[in-house]
């Protein structure tokens, strides 16, 4: 599903069951509604939630998710590295959970 709004700080909630099988990323992610500063990443981008289909996906499996920011002067320096959290715990397939962002100024 194909989602689009608009908003300067606040909070949202997503609450998804993710997908499992091969070759699948599922993601829940905003980018900025203009390239204010420039091209990715320089406008920047927020993964609410990434996520992989299956064991054996770049060492991942359906049970682990990240959140990350990604921001920097172009995609060789993309600084997401310093703004990314990794999760583990149950099947994300199995049930529905909720994604939550809380954006402040």
């Amino acid at each position: 599903m194909n989602s689009k709004f608009s908003l300067q700080y606040g909070t949202v909630e997503v609450v998804a069951k993710l997908p499992s099988g091969k070759w699948l990323w599922p993601a829940i992610w905003m980018m900025p509604t203009s390239s204010k500063y420039g091209v990715w990443p320089r406008s920047g981008e927020i993964d609410i939630m990434e996520s992989a289909g299956n064991v054996g996906c770049r060492n991942r499996n359906p049970s682990w998710f990240i959140s990350t920011l990604h921001f920097g002067s172009s995609p060789s320096t993309d600084m997401f590295g310093r703004a990314t959290k990794s999760y583990t715990g149950e099947d994300l397939s199995k049930n529905f959970h909720t994604y939550k962002l809380e954006w402040s100024a």
